[in-house]
Order: C-alpha cells, then sequence, then structure tokens
C-alpha cells in the first residue's frame, strides 16, 4: 500500500507566512512558512469537493472551512487560525463550491452551486450582501478592477467599464491580476492575458494536449505571472511554469510531485502538498513542510 500526503487543499494568507493544510476531511493545519513549524492542528467542517473549500485570512487570523452539506457537521464555519477555537458557524449554507476571503479580510465570499453568492461580514459570518447569478467574484489588489464569474454569461471585467469576457469552456479554473493586466484559466483550455480596462486580449498560452493550468500568480519582483501546470488525461505530469514577454511564451521551470499546490510569499514560492517550498525564481526547494503521511490503497 502506497504511503503519500495526507494533505488534499492548501490555502496561503496574503499578508503572513503562514499556510492552512486541509486533509479530506475535518482536520486542518496551520504552518508557519518561515520556520516550516506547524502552529496548530483542529478539526473543522471541511470536506474536500469540486471547489475551494478552505480560505486562511490575509493577515493569518482566522480559517474559514466549508463543507457540501449544512448542519452541525457541514456549512460554513471560522476558526482562530492559532487557536483552533470556533468563531462562528453558518449551519444554514449548503452546496459550497467557493469560499474566499476579500483582499482587506473583512468580508468572505461564498459561491454556491445553485442560488446567488453571498458576501458575510468576517467577523460574524452574517449575510451583508447577495449576488444573483455571479458564481465567484476576483478582486485586483492594485486598483477597483474585479473579475465577475456568472452563471450563464461567461465574465465581466468590472473597473471604469465593465467589459464581457466570453468564456471559452465550462469552468473557470483561476484568476491572476497583475497591476493593469489579468490573467485567465479555464478547463481544459487556455490562458488568456487581458487588459483590465478594454478587456482586450493580450496573449494566450495554449497547453500541450490533455493539459490546462489550474493554478495562477502575478509575481511583483518580476512583474510575471505563473502557472501550475497539469496534463489532466492521465494525471502524470504537473510543473511549475512561468509566462514570459509580451507574448506569454510559457517555460517549465520544474516538475511538481504532488496532487495540489498554492502561491504564497507574495508570488516568490509555491508550496506542494508534499510539502515542498518551492521558488518561482528558479523552481528549486528553498525549504519543507513534514506534512503528515498516510497509506492509500493500490488501484
Amino acid at each position: 500500500m502506497p504511503t503519500a500526503s495526507a494533505i488534499r487543499e492548501l490555502s496561503a494568507a496574503k499578508n503572513a507566512p503562514w499556510i492552512a493544510a486541509a486533509f479530506f476531511e475535518e482536520t486542518i493545519q496551520i504552518w508557519d512558512l518561515a520556520t516550516s513549524e506547524q502552529i496548530s492542528e483542529f478539526e473543522s467542517v471541511f470536506s474536500l469537493g469540486g471547489g475551494d473549500r478552505l480560505t486562511l485570512h490575509p493577515e493569518g487570523e482566522t480559517c474559514v472551512a466549508a463543507a457540501w452539506n449544512k448542519g452541525r457537521q457541514g456549512g460554513v464555519a471560522c476558526y482562530d487560525a492559532a487557536e483552533g477555537t470556533l468563531r462562528w458557524h453558518r449551519e444554514d449554507l449548503m452546496q459550497t463550491q467557493f469560499a474566499r476571503f476579500s483582499l482587506d479580510g473583512r468580508t468572505l465570499r461564498v459561491g454556491v452551486e445553485a442560488g446567488p453568492l453571498q458576501v458575510l461580514e468576517a467577523a460574524t459570518g452574517m449575510t451583508i450582501d447577495k449576488f444573483a447569478g455571479i458564481k465567484a467574484v476576483f478582486n485586483n489588489p492594485y486598483s477597483n478592477v474585479r473579475l465577475l464569474e456568472t452563471r450563464k454569461r461567461g465574465y465581466f471585467l468590472q473597473g471604469t467599464n465593465k467589459v464581457r469576457i466570453p468564456n471559452l469552456s465550462f469552468a473557470l479554473l483561476d484568476v491572476a491580476f497583475s497591476p493593469n493586466r489579468v490573467c485567465v484559466s479555464e478547463s481544459g483550455g487556455p490562458v488568456r492575458c487581458l487588459d483590465c480596462d478594454s478587456g482586450l486580449e493580450l496573449w494566450r498560452y495554449d497547453p500541450p494536449r490533455h493539459s490546462h493550468v489550474l493554478r495562477l500568480r502575478y509575481r511583483p519582483a518580476d512583474q510575471l505571472f505563473y502557472g501550475v501546470q497539469w496534463e489532466y488525461e492521465t494525471g502524470a505530469s504537473r510543473a511549475l511554469i512561468s509566462f514570459a514577454g509580451e507574448d506569454g511564451q510559457g517555460s517549465e521551470l520544474c516538475q511538481l510531485d504532488s496532487w495540489y499546490e498554492e502561491f504564497c510569499l507574495d508570488g516568490d514560492a509555491v508550496v506542494t502538498s508534499k510539502g515542498d517550498l518551492i521558488s518561482t525564481a528558479d523552481g528549486a526547494i528553498k525549504g519543507h513542510l513534514a506534512f503528515p503521511q498516510k497509506d492509500y490503497p493500490d488501484i
């Protein structure tokens, strides 16, 4: 029986060197990337699904987990990241596919399988706004521009102007902003780099056959976008890539021995489910987190 990482999902704090690591169900660990030490471990409502159900506060203060079902063992719940104590629990929320803190950490956006996207007050969990027909909202940390993923009409870039961006496949994988550009990756499709004001496509990266880019991140240090590319047909290959120049030419930095990855430290590194902390500057391993291991049945 093969042994591999027990970690199935990751979420990094935007302004602190902390990362949340979730097991297949319930258990969450908080780690310090600067020291490679575990800070806490606690039980939660988290359950692995097809969406992003784990999010860490930008300052690392709290961690929010979600589940598909509602009730005492489901819904959406907020925990003190350092202590693991429960802050609040919305047992009424169900079929959550997307949970993410706002850039300032004051609100939490919760997208569900059916129904409006809800905006919760991060401190209390109380619903303060709803958006019908919206699946997810992505904000530009450098401006007031945001990208809205709708249920039926593709995407909208909303800032000074509101520009419709047609979707090219059935599912959005990730979004990353630079000060004046946004990169969008779709399931089984390309990565498109768009001008934030006009929505004009500046470049397009077409992954190899049967591959797509799961994660995207902009790195201010070199003003480049980075991604995690996955060969989904057989699952045999994952790679850290960079998009260089004005044409977005993709270059592989290194192969990844993992099944989940999360960019962190302002884009300077990526953490893998194996526990490797990999530099985006050169693809070298710069640290390791001792994530727990478990046995997996042979398939």
